[in-house]
């Protein structure tokens, strides 16, 4: 790593794309030196344990990496980080072992190179001028050469570009050793070819399922067994699973909870009415803060039945208390005039340089307004000072700019305060702004509207009535069968989660689901749970089901698999049924005998086998493809029915010179297939054990 201490930047972190299947394989950084008490075991891999405080070290710190992208960071996208950094712990540990015995190593001279001779697309997004689209690679090296003088987040920044490039380099090399044995024959890049653009036309007779009633068709449970023994491969269950049933309790506000909103909104009425500094007492009184844009009907931040009351309402008058979401609110009309629907303008930007302080800056910019005060040409200055470099060279001349289309700072400055003749400023997430606004013509009316949200949600005294309510449910529901009477007593839906994993993080409808998954994998089979808070419900669960490693449950999988079998059975007895005219031999024999129509299926192409006529079907379209020409074929039962088809034509795919852009694709397609079983077998030979739920 010494030679990456020459060249450090800031920039935003790549995600850790590695490239295709190989996603997962990122290299280790000494991991393997951490050895866990059972207490702190996440997991194991090969027998090697992954300590659970290490573990969640690296998840604090991916997390911490999304947020500079993604400040709100949701349960759903904490449950994908916490999978994909366990992904990548365990494939670490599988893979180091291959890359050791191989030899696969990245040089200091190699991370040099992909940083400065060939600059990976990492470096280049990190120093891509914004003005130009090109890497600025002095910009680059002035950061390298003030690196000391960088933020401890750049630092930051810049040590995960390092990683992240160590990592890319080592997995490309070993997703080399497989992709550049990869050989693709001309005729196999001919044969994708045909397959993709050879079309047939062919006559088809269609006899449907629906002819045969449910009731007629008796599907028992020891021929779903067979079945799904039959078909181990698609019904094979690698890890165990949980399937809970639960109640819940919705914890929301109550009738009363409601009324003490309202009668606080209505003591704050006529202050709020009264008050000439609107901004202020929406500060102090409201759960939102104070928006200063003026809207017309339309626009209005309410629901569409308030609209129009809100904007009829005269200038210092309130209209409310009424319900908007979740909160009661009272919006008091604070001014009332006419804005522009287009404002024709033009600015100077000013962004912080690279080695700016405040002090520089803020010299710079009272630079730029004082050459204006003494009458400077506003079009010098922006040719001369303006950051943004495509309306510098037009004398900082915007155009015409529509409500909303600029960012909200610039866009409320030049709607909402462009007619008054002047300069204005602002701040944005682009630099200061220095604006002229050109021309403003008033033309539609809106009003500026202050809020004072209250957001309606339980009382202490509505939550432990609910908590009362599942309490006595739960001392009644001693086991499963009591559980299951009592919530028919109560006229209480029981919902269930099916196939709940050990690292489930979030379920439809319940939302952070860590305490009914670690309750779920502490019991057994028809233990009651005690009361969990899960989101705004409390939870009373009975643990209905364990899937067991082996083949899925018959209960899991019995809707799929009865519907499967019953459509066999359908299809034979539509056999069958129909066998004297199947016996016609001539397709237009067997319509005829059966009083079927005669259809035609036109373009079906066996890479796609989608006909407009009957959808996609691939029993029928490779029946189609595998019956000579003019021949009919065997009844086929497809998705919808049985089909008995008599191929008449094709149309040939046009001929190419040169089949070398198919063999790249066939080649790829390989390629992808070759990396992911390369994973699946070194996954399945590592004996993964995962324990993160017991945390």
């Amino acid at each position: 790593m010494a030679a990456i201490g020459k060249i450090r930047n800031q920039g935003k972190l790549l995600a850790f794309v590695i490239g295709g299947a190989l996603v997962l394989f990122i290299a280790g950084s000494g991991w393997e030196s951490i050895r866990s008490t059972r207490d702190l075991c996440a997991g194991e891999v090969m027998g090697e344990e992954i300590n659970i405080q290490m573990y969640q070290q690296e998840v604090q710190e991916e997390l911490q990496r999304n947020r500079r992208n993604n400040p709100q960071i949701t349960d759903a996208d904490r449950e994908r980080i916490e999978n994909d950094v366990w992904n990548r712990l365990t494939m670490t540990k599988v893979i180091a072992s291959q890359r050791k015995a191989l030899g696969i190593d990245v040089t200091p001279q190699e991370i040099f190179d992909i940083t400065s001779i060939n600059p990976d697309p990492a470096i280049k997004g990190a120093f891509t001028d914004p003005a130009t689209g090109q890497f600025n690679a002095s910009a680059m090296g002035d950061f390298v050469a003030n690196l000391d003088r960088a933020t401890d987040e750049q630092r930051s920044q810049w040590l995960d570009i390092e990683k992240y490039l160590e990592q890319k380099m080592t997995n490309d090399k070993y997703n080399n050793l497989f992709s550049k044995s990869v050989y693709t024959a001309t005729w196999e890049a001919e044969k994708f070819y045909n397959n993709r653009f050879k079309k047939l036309t062919s006559k088809y007779v269609f006899f449907d399922f629906a002819e045969i009633a449910d009731d007629e068709v008796t599907v028992t449970d020891q021929e779903i067994l067979n079945y799904i023994r039959e078909n181990a491969a698609k019904y094979k269950q690698e890890i165990e699973t949980r399937k809970v049933d639960y109640i819940a309790y919705d914890i929301i506000p109550s009738n009363q909870d409601s009324a003490e909103v309202i009668t606080r909104l209505n003591e704050l009425y006529a202050d709020f009415q009264s008050t000439e500094e609107d901004s202020l007492f929406v500060a102090l009184n409201s759960d939102r803060g104070f928006d200063k844009a003026y809207k017309v009907a339309a626009d209005i931040n309410a629901g569409i039945e308030n609209k129009d009351a809100i904007f009829n309402t005269k200038e210092g008058d309130i209209y409310g208390p009424y319900l908007d979401g979740v909160s009661y609110v009272l919006a008091k009309v604070v001014d009332r005039k006419k804005i522009a629907d287009s404002v024709k303008c033009r600015h100077i930007l000013l962004k912080p340089k690279q080695n700016d302080t405040r002090e520089t800056f803020f010299a710079r910019r009272d630079s730029v307004m004082d050459a204006l005060d003494a009458g400077t040409a506003f079009a010098a200055l922006a040719k001369t000072y303006s950051d943004d470099q495509g309306s510098a060279i037009k004398g900082g001349d915007l155009g015409w700019a529509k409500p909303g289309q600029m960012v909200k700072p610039f866009n409320d400055k030049i709607f909402f305060e462009g007619d008054k003749g002047e300069i204005l400023t602002c701040n944005s997430q682009f630099g200061f702004h220095i604006i002229d606004v050109l021309k403003y013509k008033a033309t539609t009316e809106a009003v500026q509207v202050g809020y004072i949200y209250s957001e309606l949600s339980p009382s202490d005294f509505t939550t432990d009535s609910v908590f009362r309510n599942a309490s006595n449910f739960y001392a009644q529901s001693g086991n499963e069968e009591l559980f299951r009477a009592n919530a028919e007593k109560e006229g209480r839906d029981i919902k269930s989660t099916r196939d709940l994993e050990p690292n489930t993080g979030v379920l439809p409808g319940l939302g952070n689901a860590r305490e009914m998954v670690k309750w779920a994998y502490s019991n057994d089979k028809g233990a009651v749970s005690s009361i969990m808070l899960v989101d705004d419900q409390y939870i009373v669960a009975v643990l209905a089901g364990v899937g067991e490693i082996g083949l899925k449950d018959i209960e899991e999988v019995r809707s799929e698999v009865e519907f499967k079998i019953r459509q066999e059975k359908k299809g034979q007895k539509l056999i069958e049924k129909y066998k004297d005219a199947l016996a016609a031999g001539a397709i237009e024999e067997i319509a005829k005998i059966a009083e079927k129509e005669l259809g035609t299926l036109t373009e079906i192409n066996f890479e796609n086998p989608y006909s407009r006529e009957i959808g996609r079907d691939l029993i029928v379209a490779g029946t189609c493809f595998g019956t000579p020409e003019g021949e009919v074929s065997k009844p086929v039962i497809g998705n919808k029915g049985v089909y008995v088809v008599k191929p008449e034509f094709h149309v040939d795919a046009p001929q190419v010179s040169d089949y070398n852009e198919y063999k790249d694709k066939v080649a790829n397609n390989l390629k992808s297939r070759t990396e992911y079983a390369i994973i699946t077998a070194l996954r399945e030979m590592a004996e993964i054990r995962d324990y993160r739920y017991k945390y």
